[in-house]
């Protein structure tokens, strides 16, 4: 039986807890696939930190909480007619209790509302974990980008 919790919208007074998740994604994606790794975490970050201070409808986040602990979050944006997700994470020790599944249906949810064609994910090719979640989710992949792969759900 899994674990409860709620998914909402992101509030100001999360950045430091949903900042330091998103480090923990950050050390894990640019491990071992660039050679200045702390480079490429420190531009993920501050790439990651000006999209949740957005104040602007076309940018969202929702965390998951439980027991007041933020155990994840999705963060994205509008572009032309689609949805990006462009970050997605679950704690460890939370995964494969319905936390990935409840943030992505949140951010589907905000796009069909906007009247959006596609939920697309941006992945990086050596991510399993991921790539596996979106196309069990439904997902297909529609093309790559450098060292990533594109994954699209219509809606």
């Amino acid at each position: 039986m899994g674990i409860e919790f709620s998914v909402r919208e992101f509030d100001i007074s999360d950045k430091p807890r949903v900042m330091n998740l998103a480090e923990r994604l950050a050390h894990v994606l640019v491990n071992g696939i660039y050679e200045n790794a702390m480079r490429e975490r420190c531009r993920f970050m501050t790439e990651f930190e000006k999209t949740i201070l957005v104040e602007d409808s076309s940018y969202l986040t929702y965390v998951a909480v439980h027991d007041d602990d933020i155990i994840g979050f999705v963060s994205g944006y509008i572009s032309q007619s689609d949805f990006f997700a462009s970050a997605i994470y679950v704690k460890e020790e939370y995964r494969g209790q319905g936390i990935f599944s409840a943030l992505r249906n949140e951010a589907i949810c905000y796009a069909r509302s906007k009247g959006l064609k596609n939920y697309v994910s941006k992945i990086f090719k050596t991510n399993k974990l991921a790539i596996c979640a979106e196309t069990k989710a439904g997902s297909n992949i529609m093309g790559t980008e450098e060292d990533m792969l594109l994954l699209s759900y219509p809606l």
